[in-house]
């Protein structure tokens, strides 16, 4: 009785590891830049915009919404290795994201790009979260 106990416990283990597996997987495809035509020289940048708060509601988070920022990237030794152009500022809804692409062909192709200095445009922008592929 007790190895058929055993035997459910480990089958549930292994259950239980390929389903955090999946969702994993899930959860870091919706959450990395996807590219249609990937420049393997460039890096890929997604910034999610936090959520306005109620109106009603005293203290609640108002215009979080804003231009795209400047991107600098920065290889492991601070050096200057990508950035964005100067020309592209679309404004981003809250709530919702925007993907940029950080072309590294000129300043650094082939370094990864480890830091990005985030510089704001013409307004402030409440960042959810950023991730670079």
């Amino acid at each position: 009785m007790a190895a058929v106990v055993e035997e459910g416990m480990t089958f549930l283990k292994v259950i239980g590891l390929i389903s955090q597996a999946v969702g994993l997987v899930s959860f870091l495809e919706t959450n990395i830049p996807h590219v249609a035509v990937a420049n393997p020289l460039d890096s890929y940048v997604r910034i999610a915009v936090a959520l306005n708060g109620d109106k009603g509601i005293a203290g609640a988070l108002r215009h979080a919404a804003g231009e795209a920022p400047l991107i600098n990237a920065f290889n492991e030794n601070q050096h200057l290795c990508g950035q964005t152009g100067d020309f592209d500022h679309p404004y981003i809804n809250s709530g919702s994201f925007y993907e940029m692409t950080v072309e590294q062909r000129k300043l650094g192709p082939g370094e990864q790009a480890t830091y990005l200095q985030i510089i704001p445009t013409t307004n402030e922008l409440c960042i959810a979260y950023i991730s670079q592929k």
